[in-house]
């Protein structure tokens, strides 16, 4: 994690079994398959969390492998916890190490934590479905994109904004350098090519207005491509 809190959380017996809960020891999980997965809540940035909540004190949230820190180690460290796995929402005790910024960093580069994209196990994605997912935007809004390839709305925002998955936006802009996105291709495109020849075949029974509402555009949008000012190059 980024920051921590060094004042340990006060926890009960009731959090303790909250925990364990939460925690599946299937073997088979991370890159060697025996990190211990944490089915609770998972951040954005993919740590596991834990709510301390009891009456009379603060509600708190803790890294639920912080706490699994804490409760093998009886210690609550004021360094970052590590992961030996690099795996973030493993909470295996033997995964874990203390460490600052710097060591941190130094892991990561040691085992190749920089791997990015579908080589990366802990992606859900590919590269094909990361160009479709930024291709309907802003047809649909962050939230309708994100149901529609299972991930957050804050992730598909992250992902459209090229903020993460960028080596798949040079590729992108390498090949639409060479040849410009047209018809179905095109990241404003509300028709496909089956439509524009339906619309083009009812042009003569069908008004502009009757085919707008059809196919969700405009009556101008209709026009255009009836008198084959746009989509020219479907026959």
């Amino acid at each position: 994690m980024a920051s921590t809190n060094i004042n340990p959380p006060v926890f009960t017996d009731k959090h303790l079994k909250m925990f364990w809960e939460r925690v599946d020891k299937t073997p088979g999980f991370g890159p060697d398959g025996d990190c211990w997965s944490w089915t609770g809540t998972i951040g954005n940035q993919g740590y596991g969390s834990l709510a301390i909540i009891q009456r009379g004190i603060p509600r708190r949230i803790v890294g639920a492998h912080r706490f699994s820190f804490m409760v093998h180690f009886h210690e609550w460290p004021k360094l970052l916890v590590c992961h030996h796995c690099d795996n973030r929402s493993c909470v295996n005790p033997a995964h874990l190490f203390k460490g600052t910024n710097a060591e941190n960093s130094a892991d990561m580069a040691a085992k190749g934590r920089g791997i990015r994209g579908e080589d990366n196990y802990n992606t859900t994605l590919t590269e094909v479905e990361i160009t479709e997912l930024r291709s309907l935007f802003p047809r649909l809004s962050y939230e309708e994109i994100g149901r529609r390839f299972s991930v957050a709305a804050c992730t598909a925002k992250r992902i459209i904004k090229c903020q993460t998955w960028k080596h798949v936006e040079d590729a992108t802009n390498a090949a639409s350098q060479q040849r410009p996105a047209r018809g179905e291709l095109h990241c404003f495109a509300r028709l496909t090519e089956k439509d524009v020849r339906e619309i083009r075949q009812n042009a003569a029974i069908c008004s502009l207005y009757a085919q707008g509402k059809r196919y969700g555009v405009s009556p101008a949008t209709i026009r255009n491509v009836v008198r084959r000012e746009t989509w020219k190059h479907i026959l």
